[in-house]
């Protein structure tokens, strides 16, 4: 089964705050994954980088993020994580969470990144502008 593309928008246009309609949700944060977690994830169980070495998820604001088209949703702006000082593991999912604090919250939406990357001390993560994709389909 597979949401119209209609109605993709209008659950994106919700959960990112572009409709008035429904109440957005807020705030959405996005972390980093060392695994998929699974479609059962939760915000405590979802192979989420370790909170130490500087890790910390990032909140969004509804600016950050374009109004959806075609089932899809991309970042506005760059969204950086800070600087590790130390390392995170292998990085090789991302997932949106209800919650800014590690471990609380609910998992909304995972997804394996392009590419897996080493996050070594002194390393920043990045999703350039457009570079965070969120589909429905």
């Amino acid at each position: 089964m597979s949401l119209s593309n209609t109605y993709e928008n209008v659950v994106m246009d919700h959960l990112f705050k572009k409709d008035t309609a429904l109440t957005p949700m807020s705030p959405i944060s996005v972390g980093l994954l060392t695994a998929d977690p699974g479609d059962s994830g939760t915000s405590s169980n979802c192979n989420e980088v370790p909170e130490t070495n500087n890790y910390s998820r990032i909140v969004t604001i509804a600016d950050n993020w374009n109004v959806s088209a075609g089932g899809i949703i991309t970042n506005t702006d760059d969204l950086a994580f800070p600087g590790s000082t130390g390392s995170w593991g292998t990085v090789t999912h991302f997932a949106l969470f209800t919650s800014q604090v590690y471990g609380l919250g609910e998992l909304i939406i995972h997804g394996v990144l392009d590419v897996s990357k080493p996050v070594p001390s002194g390393y920043q993560v990045r999703f350039n502008s457009g570079q965070l994709t969120i589909a429905l389909d």
